[in-house]
């Protein structure tokens, strides 16, 4: 018997009732086989398999060599964009061969480097090794090199985004570093990591640092006396300051760090899209408004936490990216001087603002009255969450004027510099006016009757 799967077979159609004959108005004359999809053009395939979700691509490719040759580019770029490896032989072998690799190195887009030291013995032997050998700055010189696409290098001890699900990329042989007792983490001695100076010099030794852009991950001090002289990176360097310094993108800092080297960071750093700082109730200096993150707007996401500011240069720092900012997310945050008035109204003018957060604005004194317990109660952790640009200026209008007030918050803070912050800014008005109970009246946000409450939300 002949093969039924050979070119010599060709679909036939099938002779059916007519509908007359079987009252089923549902049935064809000529109902045709199913269509193979091999039949279609490649670039149809391609379409076909960006609509597959990540565990059906992969099936999808070991159907045969066809199928798997027409999704390559979809699987590339789904996968491959976004590289991690960690400072361990086995990781940065595994980057190096899919560098190597003459069909999927051409995707990757953006490598990170993790500075996390393992936990197991073995492991740590290993990690020891490539660095007395000098392995692991050979190894990343050689895969930045063979990397014709790579546009963005990131160094640090957590992944940038925090978000693994969130296109964080494949992580180079982590199934074969991890197991459930052997989970990496900072090193001891935190900041002082060496990825930050190992992925430099291998992006100098590639000559490379003039073409890609640079995000840090910096892991600071556990306590204030441990981060005072911190310097993760040299910004004194020659290759800093004529080099590096420019293609920083993005920079996120966590727990203490020195006030010195980070504001020395900003001032270096004068074209970052990105700011994430967590500190430990720091005081965060900005720049002076001549240089750096102040010399001109290009920051596009900002996010602070458990920081005090300088009131006079947040105000300057703000209107200066006020034309820039996208998200903007402001937690735990208090000044040293001043009120959060002035910045309410400053952000609500924000013309690209659709996303942000707060919660938690310290205020040091009551303004004009406290709010009463009842009022506040009303609030969901005293946060308020914002995903679009007319929640940010609706919202923001309501806390200002007459509308801003405090309120007294459940637990004082005192800054690391000993000033005591008993009091929060309010949101409850702006949770008003979402809701519809503040309309616009006259060009003032006015409180709605309930009996008119509807008629003024849609007006």
């Amino acid at each position: 018997m002949g093969n039924v799967f050979s070119s010599q077979h060709q679909p036939q159609s099938i002779q059916v009732a007519p509908v007359s004959a079987t009252g089923n108005p549902f049935v064809t004359q000529d109902l045709q086989e199913p269509f193979p999809i091999l039949a279609l053009p490649p670039e149809l395939i391609d379409l076909v398999s960006t609509y597959l979700e990540d565990s059906d691509l992969l099936i999808f490719r070991r159907v045969c060599r066809a199928l798997n040759a027409h999704s390559t580019n979809v699987f590339g770029k789904r996968f491959f964009w976004s590289l991690e490896a960690f400072l361990h032989p086995i990781s940065l072998t595994t980057l190096f061969e899919i560098c190597r690799h003459p069909t999927l190195a051409k995707y990757v887009h953006q490598v990170t480097v993790h500075g996390d030291q393992f936990q197991q013995q073995k492991h740590k032997d290993l990690q020891s090794s490539v660095e007395q050998s000098g392995m692991d700055r050979m190894l990343l010189t050689e895969v930045f090199k063979g990397l014709a696409n790579l546009t963005v290098v990131a160094a640090g001890i957590l992944p940038w985004n925090n978000e693994p699900d969130d296109g964080a990329g494949i992580s180079c042989a982590r199934r074969h570093l991890f197991d459930t007792e052997d989970l990496c983490g900072p090193p001891p001695d935190r900041g002082f990591s060496r990825v930050y100076g190992l992925v430099l010099q291998a992006i100098q030794d590639a000559n490379l640092q003039d073409k890609v852009d640079l995000l840090f991950d910096f892991w600071g001090a556990a306590t204030p006396d441990e981060a005072a002289g911190q310097t993760c990176i040299d910004l004194a360097s020659s290759a800093w300051k004529q080099n590096f310094a420019k293609r920083v993108r993005g920079i996120a800092l966590a727990y203490n760090a020195d006030p010195d080297w980070v504001r020395e960071l900003f001032s270096s750093a004068t074209n970052l899209y990105a700011v994430n700082f967590c500190g430990n109730n720091f005081t965060l200096q900005l720049p002076s408004p001549s240089v750096g993150l102040h010399s001109k707007a290009s920051i596009r996401s900002l996010e602070l936490a458990n920081v005090f500011l300088s009131h006079a240069d947040w105000i300057v720092f703000l209107r200066l990216h006020a034309e820039t900012l996208e998200r903007l997310s402001l937690q735990y945050v208090g000044f040293n001087d001043g009120q959060w008035l002035e910045s309410m109204e400053v952000i609500a003018t924000m013309p690209h603002l659709w996303d942000v957060h707060l919660n938690w604005l310290y205020e040091e004194e009551c303004y004009p009255a406290p709010c009463t317990v009842e009022c506040c109660s009303l609030l969901e952790e005293q946060s308020l969450e914002l995903s679009n640009h007319e929640d940010v200026e609706l919202a923001l209008s309501a806390l200002q004027g007459q509308y801003y007030r405090t309120c007294l918050a459940e637990e004082a803070t005192e800054s690391q510099a000993g000033v005591v912050y008993p009091y929060m800014v309010c949101l409850f008005t702006a949770r008003l006016a979402l809701e519809g109970r503040l309309v616009w009246e006259d060009g003032i946000l006015v409180l709605a009757d309930d009996d008119d409450s509807s008629d003024d939300e849609q007006a």
